[in-house]
């Protein structure tokens, strides 16, 4: 069984900087490895201030933070009124976004199972 930890904090080091560091101590992916492979350290970083960075290997904003609930619910005890720099939406209204897409999402289903009976 594969165990997760969820960190949730203020990254102190300039993202520049990090991934050298991550790569020194053997914890990022290795050249060549797939995508979704298993790796020893898994860092998203989510935001950076109302900074957008796009460079090989490195997205600021994370691209698919908006559409993750088990993202955005802990974010958003911490942080809610933190901005997404590129949808110009809080934590707290992408959480709510993201809800009531699930909730639609869920209602279409059963609605879909009581046709296919």
């Amino acid at each position: 069984m594969q165990r997760w930890l969820i960190i949730i904090g203020i990254v102190i080091l300039a993202a520049g900087l990090l991934w050298p560091w991550l790569a020194k101590l053997g914890l990022g992916r290795l050249p060549g490895e797939a995508r979704w492979a298993p790796r020893p350290i898994d860092l998203d970083i989510l935001l950076y201030d109302e900074r957008i960075v796009r460079e090989e290997g490195l997205t600021i904003p994370h691209p698919a933070m908006h559409e993750r609930m088990f993202v955005l619910e802990p974010l958003g005890l911490v942080a809610p009124r933190a901005r997404h720099p590129v949808l110009r939406q809080t934590v707290e209204e992408m959480l709510h976004a993201c809800i009531q897409k699930e909730a639609g999402f869920n209602r279409k289903s059963a609605k879909d199972r009581k046709v296919a009976k």
